[in-house]
């Protein structure tokens, strides 16, 4: 038989150019909404292409900000749902360099 989890509660998004919201909001918020492709940005690549860098200084500013409330992780605007999109997105790119 399914158990459905606990209802979180209320949350925020953590905006990790402004982690210091969350220390703000503790008091009032139940969990913390967190997007990878907001732990990344767009650099300089081969033949004029860009490329996602992690940025590990600003996961480690989320994460302090954070502290001990639950996150849930989402995906916006990177495709994290699927391996088989992801295969299909390295064919592409791999196949046009």
């Amino acid at each position: 038989m399914f158990t459905p989890p606990a209802p979180l509660g209320v949350g925020c998004s953590l905006f990790p150019t402004a982690p210091e919201v969350i220390r703000h909001l503790r008091g009032l918020i139940d969990f913390v909404e967190l997007g990878p492709d907001g732990l990344c940005q767009q650099v300089p690549s081969t033949a004029g292409r860009t490329k996602l860098a992690f940025l590990p200084d600003v996961l480690d500013r989320a994460l302090r900000a954070i502290d001990a409330l639950p996150v849930v992780v989402l995906g916006v605007e990177l495709s994290i749902g699927s391996a088989a999109s992801w295969t299909s997105f390295r064919r592409a790119t791999a196949s046009s360099s």
